[in-house]
């Protein structure tokens, strides 16, 4: 399991009684804390409910750390459900993704992307629907004033015209009939005795035509705008395309999340009893089948448990010499080192029984250990004790595999 550094965690454990099975509620146990450098210290326990205890812990350094749960008195006595865990503090890649990426808006970087997406998807379509509205209404407007003169501050065609009517409308006597209809033409606004007024309406309507542009067909302010809308969204366009810039970063964020490693224990089947004795030679141990997962594993270590150990000899009893737990895979490989045993480890009294140990090892054997599917078979290499026989009872053998 990952955590980043300074970041609150509780350890939990699921307790039962040997003898009944039950979950154990109402007593007393312990939770150490291990850094990377074999510091140990003892965590507060609090039982949450029937047989779950808890420990809270806050990893103030980078580094493995891991929890180890155990009973003063009588451990024999109760079941500690993985009661060693391993914890990956300040792996790296967390913070500097979460660093880089920054908190998300919404409920995650790929729900804000998604919005992104959603928002983007029909602008274009927008876009060049503006594009033809706009068409449409500059066509209109060109075919209003295609009629007028070439150069609209040329007024000397008009002037000329005007002087003609005004000339005619000036001879009310003989242009009476006349004048009454251009008079209701122009809604009355011209003076029939005043010489130049229709030529004074004129100038007024040729003074709000003066500011159109020279040519009004040209709709060249229009096009361009448009076209740096459709530049923009073309950016856009590119972009997200798979490839394009956007998508080259997910890709790159995406290629760093995969990576993500995960950290897990297998376990092997339990063997009621294994007898250690003088005769040196290989002691096979129950071995571990990894599961058919997907995976590359990029670390593995191997441990050893058992609930309880007895020397049946009448005298002191250890291991005789240093030893060492040996993994391989089944069906390949040679056997190697996996965890070191020395001199004298598991030394009891003479006929003694005590509660058992659990033993990890620090040589990483992800050589060995390589792939998943696979069952891998530990030994003792060269077993030896002092005096014969020391048992090992309920035992389990596990390895710890980092993978992505």
């Amino acid at each position: 399991m990952g955590l980043k550094i300074g970041e609150a965690f509780k350890d939990r454990c699921f307790i039962t009684v040997v003898a009944t099975g039950l979950p154990a509620t109402a007593l007393v146990f312990t939770c150490t804390v291990i850094d990377e450098s074999g510091n140990r210290a003892a965590l507060v326990v609090t039982e949450e409910s029937d047989g779950w205890y808890t420990a809270p812990f806050t990893p103030d350094a980078a580094g493995t750390w891991a929890t180890e749960w155990s009973k003063a008195a009588n451990p024999q006595l109760y079941t500690f459900h993985y009661p060693y865990k391993e914890f990956k503090v300040g792996g790296g890649q967390e913070d500097d993704i979460y660093t880089r990426l920054g908190a998300p808006s919404g409920a995650s970087v790929s729900a804000d992307v998604a919005a992104i997406k959603a928002e983007t998807a029909s602008l274009v379509t927008k876009v060049d629907a503006v594009d033809d509205y706009v068409d449409t209404e500059v066509a209109a407007i060109k075919a209003k004033t295609d009629n007028l003169p070439a150069d609209p501050a040329d007024d000397s065609d008009i002037d000329a015209q005007l002087a003609v009517i005004d000339e005619f409308h000036d001879v009310p006597a003989q242009n009476s009939a006349l004048n009454a209809q251009i008079n209701e033409v122009i809604g009355n606004k011209t003076d029939t005795t005043a010489g130049d007024s229709l030529v004074a309406l004129a100038k007024l309507i040729k003074a709000k035509t003066d500011n159109l542009p020279v040519d009004p067909a040209d709709e060249s302010n229009t096009q361009g705008d448009l076209d740096t809308i459709l530049a923009d969204t073309n950016e856009l366009q590119t972009d997200w395309v798979n490839g394009g810039r956007l998508d080259l970063l997910i890709d790159a964020i995406k290629a760093r999340t995969d990576h993500h490693e995960i950290t897990k224990a297998f376990f092997s089947a339990t063997d009621d009893i294994i007898t250690c004795n003088t005769n040196s030679s290989d002691l096979t141990l129950p071995s571990v089948v990894l599961p058919n997962i997907t995976g590359t594993i990029t670390h593995v270590y191997a441990g050893i448990k058992f609930r309880m150990i007895e020397n049946t000899n009448a005298a002191t009893n250890g291991l005789n010499g240093a030893q060492d737990i040996q993994v391989k895979e089944s069906a390949a490989g040679a056997y190697v080192d996996a965890i070191n045993l020395v001199d004298n480890q598991w030394l009891l009294a003479a006929t003694t029984r005590e509660g058992g140990d659990a033993a990890i090892g620090n040589i990483d054997i992800v050589a060995q250990v390589a792939a998943f599917n696979k069952t891998y078979n530990f030994i003792i290499d060269d077993n030896d004790v002092d005096q014969a026989n020391l048992n090992l009872c309920d035992v389990q053998t596990f390895l710890i595999v980092s993978y992505y």
